[in-house]
């Protein structure tokens, strides 16, 4: 259907909601220093109404590497992912839904020891 203006016709259209898509985003998890100690890659699927997240521990041996704990991160989201429930009306962030699933999963003791001293 085409509507008709006094200069233009314009076809007619209904609104649509822009589609989100679903990227992956990360976030860092700090020690005490302020150095980072957890990779977490997370995708927020609206669609499905899910986040699936990964996440990757660095060893304080090692020095951290953003791009090899992003690599590790997202394989195991892709291969063997934690899922969360996600509903768009929920006031909390999809970021507080993953940690807050992270630290239901563990218990207090080993997130202490993760944050202070990475794997070991």
């Amino acid at each position: 259907m085409m509507t008709t203006t006094n200069t233009e016709t314009v076809p007619s259209t209904t609104l649509q909601t822009p589609r989100r898509t679903e990227t992956v985003k990360f976030l860092y998890l700090r020690d005490p220093n302020s150095k980072r100690v957890v990779t977490v890659a997370r995708k927020v699927s609206f669609d499905k109404g899910i986040i699936t997240y990964g996440y990757s521990v660095s060893n304080p041996l090692d020095v951290f590497k953003k791009e090899l704990g992003r690599r590790i991160s997202v394989g195991r989201m892709e291969a063997h992912p934690w899922v969360v429930p996600f509903n768009q009306n929920n006031k909390e962030r999809p970021v507080e839904l993953v940690m807050k699933d992270m630290l239901s999963r563990a218990d207090s003791r080993t997130m202490e020891r993760i944050l202070r001293n990475g794997l070991n």
